[in-house]
């Protein structure tokens, strides 16, 4: 079977936006390499990730997106189409936020994630049950000028609209995997 990559969108976009943003790089790799890529689509434009003050829809209403992605992984590993253990998660913003969510949360559903503009919640912000050992291959992409993830960590917000919580530092939240992994 293939490799699979479940490439999350970001906050207000859809899985045809996150194609148009990966698309062109991620599927000229899946036809040289055997990889199947899947775009979902959030509830109302957003994964429900594991930040406990998002406010979005798919938060306040506790959609279960790591149900949403375990059916994405069955449904293709039914049909042989993919290896149940090669199964990625990448993401952006939001969408790495969902990355990290199941790198944390549900590492026997993935073998890695990637997550872009999107640093672990603090604490007091961490609204999910990470397992003993997170998913072994962990990717964060930060940008030091980003203005809505901040790469030295604290609040999150959009332009100072949709708070969503402390986040740790991209440092930090590297730290966090690296311990967990023994590393």
């Amino acid at each position: 079977g293939a490799t699979l990559v479940i490439a999350y969108h970001p906050s207000l976009g859809s899985a045809e936006d996150m194609r148009r943003y990966v698309g062109p790089a991620l599927e000229t790799i899946a036809r040289e390499d055997n990889v199947v890529v899947v775009y979902p689509d959030g509830y109302r434009g957003h994964f429900n990730d594991c930040r406990l003050v998002a406010d979005y829809p798919a938060r306040r209403l506790n959609v279960d997106d790591v149900a949403f992605s375990r059916a994405i992984v069955d449904r293709f590993a039914r049909s042989d189409a993919i290896d149940p253990d090669r199964v990625f998660a990448i993401g952006f913003s939001n969408g790495g936020q969902m990355a990290l969510r199941l790198a944390i949360e549900a590492p026997d559903l993935i073998a890695g994630a990637a997550a872009f503009a999107a640093n672990l919640p603090t604490p007091d912000n961490l609204d999910c049950v990470p397992a003993t050992r997170p998913a072994p291959r962990v990717v964060l992409v930060a940008g030091t000028a980003d203005p809505i993830n901040p790469y030295r960590g604290g609040r999150v917000s959009v332009f100072g609209f949709g708070d969503r919580g402390e986040v740790l530092s991209a440092e930090q939240s590297a730290s966090w995997f690296a311990q967990r992994l023994g590393l």
